[in-house]
């Protein structure tokens, strides 16, 4: 969610948020642009790669990494590195501003989650994996999950109070806090599947032949735990804190204290976000090795007509190698009959 300035009204039932705040730094403010473009840059990496390389129908669960790849290059590219400038935005725009804004961090949470459940399936569930999850299926589930999502935060942003042009937005303190819970939820749901996969790779980890096995079963299951815990260190604490401001929002005024460690957690998860890619480039070993060979050969499609080339030549010396044995033999063959 949004770094918010909270303020209390009478009735302590509503949220004033502030996007922007008057007190803006101009480190600030480069902070969050300068964030947003690599994290922008870094996630159309990611894209790139998956769209040209990347085989989703004998590896359906890269439409998942695809899927949350996706929602945090919405959350880079409208959120953060607009954030400074929300307040030269014209009314408008300010539903739609918030409502895309939940709705990518949501679909990040829950993608993740949807990782864990699917390495929980294919290390419990080993030989019925593949008809457990399917192209079609993935297909299906990602498409329920950002309509759902989608149309969740539009019905709870209906009720939005907008004061000023995108600067200062009026909500229920109960949505807030609705919201706030399926973060948390989400998250916590992931590191628990994160753990029981871990605890079953360690009790299959023994009843494997060798410790190659072994250590491809963990090569396998380390994005989903790097992602997990990358995930659970920079997004939690600071939705646990933003918790804490909600509670105590309907009993008193929250302290000093909460509201700088709040805005100091925030600063680490926009860190968080844009470090999302960096995880999925060099833990998955698809797009390590396309990434590599991008850098060290940038003119690949020259590459590839010579080694396409050379392989041709390699067969057809291998054919004519074989051809020529084929022949040899067979004037063998006659040499002897007409011996005989």
């Amino acid at each position: 969610m949004e770094n918010l300035s909270i303020l209390i009204n009478e009735s302590k039932e509503e949220i004033e948020e502030d996007e922007v705040g008057d007190k803006i730094t101009v480190f600030e403010e480069y902070f969050y642009l300068v964030n947003g473009l690599i994290g922008t840059f870094l996630n159309l990496i990611v894209l790139l790669i998956a769209y040209l390389n990347v085989n989703i129908n004998d590896k359906p669960r890269q439409i998942i990494v695809i899927n949350m790849t996706l929602a945090d290059l919405l959350t880079c590219t409208i959120y953060i590195i607009t954030r400074s400038y929300v307040s030269i935005f014209p009314q408008f725009l300010c539903y739609p501003y918030y409502v895309l804004i939940v709705t990518s961090q949501l679909c990040s949470c829950l993608n993740l989650l949807w990782i864990n459940l699917d390495k929980f399936l294919f290390i419990k569930f080993p030989l019925h994996y593949y008809t457990l999850v399917s192209k079609r299926r993935v297909i299906w589930v990602m498409i329920g999950s950002w309509a759902l999502i989608f149309g969740f935060v539009i019905f709870l942003y209906w009720f939005m109070e907008i004061k000023h042009p995108c600067e200062k937005v009026i909500l229920s303190g109960h949505i807030y806090l609705l919201i706030c819970l399926l973060y948390i939820i989400s998250i916590i749901a992931s590191l628990t599947l994160s753990a029981i996969i871990f605890y079953i790779a360690q009790k299959s980890r023994r009843s494997l032949d060798s410790s190659k096995e072994s250590k491809r079963l963990f090569k396998r299951l380390f994005f989903v735990f790097s992602s997990t815990l990358w995930t659970f260190c920079t997004c939690l604490p600071y939705r646990l804190l933003y918790l804490g401001i909600l509670l105590s929002l309907f009993s008193s005024s929250p302290p000093l204290l909460l509201k700088q460690a709040i805005d100091l957690f925030y600063s680490l998860l926009v860190i968080g976000i844009v470090c999302n890619p960096i995880i999925t480039l060099f833990t998955q070993r698809i797009y390590r090795n396309y990434l590599i060979n991008y850098f060290l050969n940038p003119f690949g499609k020259k590459n590839k007509t010579k080694n396409n080339s050379s392989r041709r030549r390699n067969r057809a010396t291998s054919l004519y190698k074989n051809e020529k044995e084929i022949l040899n033999i067979n004037e063998e063959k006659e040499e002897r009959r007409e011996r005989i």
